[in-house]
């Protein structure tokens, strides 16, 4: 199945430690998961994890950059993605 990780899910999970970082986890550990993304949420991703008002550790930033950049499948742009407003969730066209 394919997923796509909202960046707030992946800031939460930097933050918290908890439901969020686990459920990265789950889907990093489960090969019947693949995580994409396309290039343009991989970079706004790896943007907001450094944002300053953030005050993330270094330690803390490079890990999650490690996963965005290992982890992750990236997607043609001309994949639309299409976020459901109440649900949360994503579906690809």
């Amino acid at each position: 199945m394919r997923v796509v990780v909202d960046t707030n899910v992946l800031i939460s999970a930097a933050f918290r430690d908890h439901l969020p970082e686990d459920i990265i986890m789950f889907l990093v550990s489960h090969p019947d998961f693949e995580w994409i993304a396309t290039e343009k949420i991989v970079q706004e991703d790896l943007d907001v994890l450094k944002r300053k008002k953030f005050n993330l550790m270094k330690s803390v930033i490079q890990k999650w950059e490690h996963v965005v950049e290992e982890v992750i499948h990236i997607i043609p742009d001309s994949i639309f993605i299409a976020r459901h407003p109440l649900a949360g969730l994503s579906i690809l066209y």
